[in-house]
């Protein structure tokens, strides 16, 4: 994507309202008019100065509505079917250009966080924290400890999957993929 300038916004646009935008503008995905209609509306642009000159205003949430709509929010949605992006304060200084990226936490915040989290766990932190390669100067009992305990929390993970999604979902055994292996062994005579 094009780098975005300050012409987008107008001349003398506040550069922590542009470093806002910016950010927005790449992982949200929307056109420069879609920022302009959100500061036009006074609720919504009160928030949005709020955070950037109140160092006790902690976080911004910023959604793209299924309306085609930025919508600003000082608290996490509780249920949406877009993505949100936030912005969390590290400390109560106040927000200047020079420190906006280092002051500010931001990030995205998907629609459905369960999923990711499922997927989180099971690609990243289970295989990680299960490898043999990763685990091998750990003592034995540690090993075991420490597997049974992701194959409980990635199983309790699934059955919250399940009833948000109004599912059954059975867990796997933690040693299923041994099953494919002796079943490939056993193939080959």
């Amino acid at each position: 994507m094009d780098e975005l300038e300050d012409d987008d916004l107008g001349e003398d646009y506040d550069p922590r309202l542009l470093f806002l935008y910016q950010y927005l503008s790449r992982t949200v995905k929307f056109k420069v008019d879609k920022w302009h209609k959100m500061m036009a509306t006074e609720d919504y642009k009160a928030m949005v100065m709020n955070f950037i000159n109140r160092p006790t205003e902690e976080k911004l949430i910023i959604t793209l509505t299924s309306a085609g709509v930025l919508q600003p929010s000082t608290n996490f949605p509780v249920s949406s079917k877009s993505k949100s992006s936030y912005f969390i304060r590290r400390r109560p200084e106040p927000l200047t250009a020079a420190n906006v990226r280092q002051l500010l936490m931001f990030g995205d915040i998907s629609p459905k966080p369960i999923d990711e989290l499922a997927v989180l766990i099971e690609e990243v932190y289970f295989p990680m924290l299960t490898s043999p390669v990763n685990t091998e100067s750990w003592p034995r009992p540690l090993v075991e400890d420490i597997s049974r305990r992701v194959t409980e929390l990635k199983d309790v993970i699934y059955k919250v999957k399940g009833q948000v999604y109004g599912q059954t979902i059975l867990t796997m055994p933690p040693n299923v993929n041994l099953i494919n292996k002796e079943e490939e062994k056993i193939l080959r005579g």
